[in-house]
């Protein structure tokens, strides 16, 4: 995940400030989307918890707040953020967001919808495994996200079978196949990397 996110900002055209900016609003409108998605799905599989939903009144403002703190006092250091027109890119990514965990839980309905799973469940089930994939944690090799997965199962007669060949089918069309086309389309095009802005380049000609 993070050497393909690595990969994708190197063929970014523009300053280095640029680039992190777009990847943050990508990163950051797709969390907000799945963290949605995913306190609804714990809604609806761990009713006990419901209790501690009231927390979120609180945390949620908190959350707000110091995001805009942060990016205030960040105008004066970051170059370009001032300029950055985060509604408009927020108006457009949010819907894409949407629409991307939307895919991936048809992709999984379509695999388990002969034994009864119906795709909002499908749906929360995935928002919550994605929520997972936030935590950087692996205890004894297992993952966080592997732990997650197999914690949902048991919510859902399964056979094993059906378990493992769901995340391989949706690992195949997420993944590897969009991997081979990028490989193509680099290769056929002669896309190169730009490791560095125009503006640094022309320096170091300069030097």
């Amino acid at each position: 995940g993070g050497h393909g996110e690595v990969g994708k900002m190197a063929f970014v055209s523009g300053p280095y400030s640029y680039r992190l900016i777009a990847y943050l609003m990508d990163k950051g409108s797709l969390a907000a989307v799945v963290l949605i998605g995913g306190l609804a799905g714990i809604w609806k599989l761990y009713p006990a918890i419901r209790v501690y939903y009231r927390l979120l009144v609180i945390i949620i403002p908190l959350v707000c707040f110091g995001a805009g703190s942060i990016i205030r006092k960040s105008k004066k250091g970051f170059p370009g953020i001032g300029k950055y027109p985060f509604k408009n890119v927020l108006a457009a990514n949010i819907p894409l967001s949407i629409a991307h965990v939307m895919i991936m839980a048809l992709q999984y309905w379509l695999v388990l919808k002969a034994y009864g799973v119906s795709f909002f469940s499908t749906y929360t089930t995935v928002n919550i495994v994605l929520c997972a994939i936030m935590i950087p944690i692996s205890f004894a090799g297992l993952g966080v996200r592997e732990w997650t997965t197999l914690q949902l199962l048991k919510f859902y007669s399964l056979p094993k079978e059906s378990a493992i060949l769901a995340p391989l089918l949706v690992f195949l069309c997420n993944v590897f196949i969009p991997a081979l086309i990028g490989a193509i389309v680099i290769l056929v095009f002669k896309m190169k990397p730009k490791l560095f802005p125009k503006d640094s380049a022309t320096l170091h000609q300069q030097r």
